[in-house]
């Protein structure tokens, strides 16, 4: 059995994680959408 620490230090781990993925996906979308704008106004 994980003691307490561990299974908050992979939970944590886990969490940073899944931010970080939902920020650079986020970050990806605006940035193809800049792109798409900044096209369609040629």
């Amino acid at each position: 059995m994980d003691c307490p620490g561990i299974v908050v230090r992979k939970a944590y781990g886990l969490g940073v994680q899944a931010m970080c993925g939902a920020s650079s996906r986020v970050g990806f979308f605006t940035a193809e959408r800049t792109k798409h704008a900044y096209i369609n106004t040629w």
